[in-house]
């Protein structure tokens, strides 16, 4: 993942301790640099199900539920983005159903895991929470 402020490195490495494990290093980086060291055989990139990899790299599915990736749209009412904010977050979304199409072993997934997808708050408005899937 790309540095931020969130607590991606901290969270991954509490996902590790829960399987057993502590991993030797932990980069956070662009996706460029995370393809780039795994590709050098330096490191495995954590990535999202739709992730798509290069030419001769390949993806393994992590078991269970160990990390979720959590999405936020959010609009304040009386702005002038509220009257196009609904049309975004449905094209957000169809957007993101699409991306899905390629890969099946991650909508079967979706299927069995129902609690993912689109959740709805009303604190300072219409805010669309999403945990990185959306279900159909």
């Amino acid at each position: 993942a790309a540095p931020g402020d969130g607590c991606f490195g901290d969270c991954f490495a509490a996902a590790c301790a829960r399987a057993g494990f502590t991993p030797r290093k932990l980069y956070e980086t662009d996706v460029r640099g995370c393809v780039d060291l795994v590709e050098a055989g330096e490191a495995v990139a954590l990535c999202q199900a739709t992730f798509r990899p290069p030419a001769g790299l390949v993806t393994r599915r992590l078991a269970g539920v160990p990390l979720r990736w959590r999405l936020m749209f959010g609009w304040h009412p009386d702005s002038p983005a509220a009257r196009v904010a609904e049309l975004v977050l449905r094209t957000a979304q169809a957007a993101y159903d699409d991306s899905l199409a390629p890969h099946p072993a991650y909508l079967a997934w979706l299927v069995t895991n129902p609690e993912f997808g689109v959740r709805r708050s009303s604190a300072l408005g219409p805010v669309a929470e999403t945990n990185g899937v959306r279900t159909a």
